[in-house]
């Protein structure tokens, strides 16, 4: 029975793509785990998803439409998210 792979990250994150939980949405995690998939792999697509959110695979939609309609104020909030519980 093959597994399903589940990220989910402790502090709290303002982006599209990670929900309130923390956890990510990342359709490379909704599938089964596959023998073809390795943690380098998933480790490499959550690291595209932080440097290139995808605002349309969505699960924050207020997030995600600042992104597309007002990136400064996006980026602002991010950074304050960022000082805020990152530390």
């Amino acid at each position: 029975m093959m597994k399903r792979v589940e990220v989910v990250y402790k502090t709290r994150i303002f982006h599209c793509n990670v929900d309130p939980s923390g956890n990510v949405g990342l359709e490379i995690l909704s599938d089964s785990w596959s023998p073809a998939r390795t943690i380098s792999t998933v480790l490499l697509a959550i690291r595209s998803i932080f440097t290139n959110p995808d605002p349309y695979n969505l699960v924050v939609p207020g997030i995600a439409r600042l992104y597309l309609t007002d990136r400064s104020k996006h980026d602002e909030l991010a950074a304050e998210w960022t000082l805020r519980f990152a530390r």
